[in-house]
């Protein structure tokens, strides 16, 4: 007969082991970002906790009794969980020593194959309490199979959309160390088991000097500060401020940035942006140009320009522009603002009544610059409008075969592109590429002799044309992904990053 215990417990660990999936990219993201190799090396690391959980949980179900194996893994899963959020700091530094690919993986299971392996070993534990009898046990495997599943689809729902964006990462894991580990210390406590008590006094400590070092005050040291720090289903979002920058960071990621106190952009591409843009209005003789910025960051590249066009902004998060107006002056009223994903947004809107569209919108390493995604955007443009995009690249190695492939992918949307590298140093930085049915002949020859000599050519390659089938944009990126992030992690204080 099944009871209310395994199915109770059966609850527990499925929404832990779902929950804790769902936060495994986030916790390990300020290093590794979020791109498929990071998601990737978090399901193969869930599963083989889960695996080993499973078999672990029945070899013990045949030999001790539900009564103490379901309490007492459940607590020792509390347990597990506790620590991670002030292990999380150290793993990451340790592990990014090994790489993009490894080092995503170690990580991964730093933090997470305990917490899981002992949340997994519930299962089979819970099942063989509940079957009462032979004739039985399909019936009570499917039950309590029910059981964790429901409990784990609505616990990642309620961790993506609810928990994460109002608690933070560090307060669900606790969260979820004391959902499990309270039912089992709450049984041995009435059973008045000596061990199980003792373990519970064993969790009690560990959770309490987890979440006394974890919750202290954002980072204001001598090296630097976090002016603020936001989490939301699109990633945690910091404002940092050291060496006269304060910058906007997404999932350790720089969105960009001001030199503080007298302002300027730090990075050159919003400025060649400004630039290529002004040069395509007069050289195509338009009186006055309207356009779409497709992703705000700290708000420069809008900001530098609305005194040459009437400028929309399509961002997606809008806690976003709450921090550029905030941090960076940003103004909204001067620049309206529509939240949404940029490709709904723009699939809503009436064709050819843009003059261009700048692409800049995705803070991770797999933009969907495809051949679809980019006839998206081309559609809104009147004849001969110009889109513009960023690209963080080199000039060699890796990045060079990410360029090519936008480079190709321009190409067969578009009759004519060019491309200009902008705030390159130490061989990466960003390539601004444009792309127009209309003439671009004439805008190379009126660019200033500064952008001039940094227009980059590559060749067409139509093998290398991104669709949404076909599109390895993520892979090409990654090791130039990596890099930067190092870049980061080398001139910042990881407290920076991580508190």
């Amino acid at each position: 007969m099944v009871t209310w215990l395994p199915i109770g417990c059966a609850i527990l660990s499925g929404a832990a082991i779902v929950s804790m999936e769902t936060l495994g990219a986030r916790l390990v993201s300020p290093f590794f970002g979020s791109a498929v190799h990071v998601w990737a090396a978090v399901v193969a690391v869930t599963l083989t906790a889960l695996a080993c959980g499973y078999g672990a949980g029945g070899w013990l179900a045949d030999r001790e009794s539900a009564t103490v194996l379901l309490p007492a893994v459940l607590l020792t899963a509390g347990i597990a969980h506790a620590p991670i959020p002030i292990f999380r700091a150290p793993v990451l530094e340790v592990c990014a020593h090994a790489g993009p690919v490894a080092g995503a993986i170690l990580a991964s299971a730093a933090l997470l194959f305990v917490p899981l392996f002992f949340s997994a070993a519930v299962f089979p534990a819970a099942v063989r309490a509940a079957t009462a009898s032979l004739e039985s046990v399909g019936r009570s495997a499917g039950t309590v199979a029910l059981a964790s599943s429901a409990a784990g689809a609505l616990s990642c729902l309620a961790t993506a959309f609810f928990l994460l964006p109002r608690a933070g990462a560090a307060q669900v894991v606790w969260s979820l160390s004391a959902m499990l580990a309270a039912p089992g210390a709450a049984w041995f406590a009435f059973r008045r088991h000596a061990a199980g008590l003792a373990a519970t006094g064993i969790w009690l400590a560990v959770f309490g000097s987890s979440v006394s070092l974890g919750r202290r005050p954002l980072y204001d040291g001598p090296a630097g500060r976090v002016v603020e720090k936001s989490e939301s289903v699109y990633g945690e979002r910091r404002v940092v401020e050291f060496g006269g920058l304060r910058l906007l960071m997404v999932d350790g990621t720089v969105q960009g940035g001001i030199r503080i106190p007298k302002g300027g952009d730090l990075y050159g591409y919003p400025d060649v942006m400004d630039k290529l843009i002004r040069v395509w209005k007069k050289a195509t003789a338009r009186a006055e140009i309207s356009g779409i910025v497709c992703g705000l960051g700290p708000g420069n590249l809008p900001t530098y320009l609305r005194d040459a066009a009437r400028c929309e902004v399509f961002e997606l998060d809008s806690d976003v522009v709450r921090l550029a107006e905030r941090h960076f002056a940003f103004d909204p009223l001067r620049q309206p603002v529509s939240i949404g994903d940029a490709r709904w947004l723009a699939r809503a809107r009436p064709a050819g009544q843009t003059d261009f569209v700048v692409l800049d919108a995705y803070s991770s390493e797999s933009p969907p610059l495809h051949l679809e995604g980019l006839g998206v955007f081309k559609r809104l443009l009147r004849p001969g409008g110009l889109l513009v995009l960023n690209l963080l690249s080199r000039r060699e190695g890796g990045g060079s075969e990410s360029a090519r492939a936008i480079g190709a992918t321009l190409h067969a949307v578009f009759r004519e592109q060019i491309c200009i590298a902008a705030h390159l140093e130490d061989g990466y930085g960003s390539l601004i590429f444009a792309g127009s049915d209309g003439a671009l002949g004439p805008i190379r020859e009126s660019l200033p002799a500064d952008l001039r000599s940094e227009l980059a050519v590559f060749p067409v390659r139509p093998d290398l044309v991104l669709t949404d089938d076909r599109n390895g944009l993520d892979l090409l990126m990654r090791e130039n992904a990596m890099a930067m992030r190092r870049s980061v992690w080398n001139g910042m204080p990881h407290a920076l990053l991580l508190e």
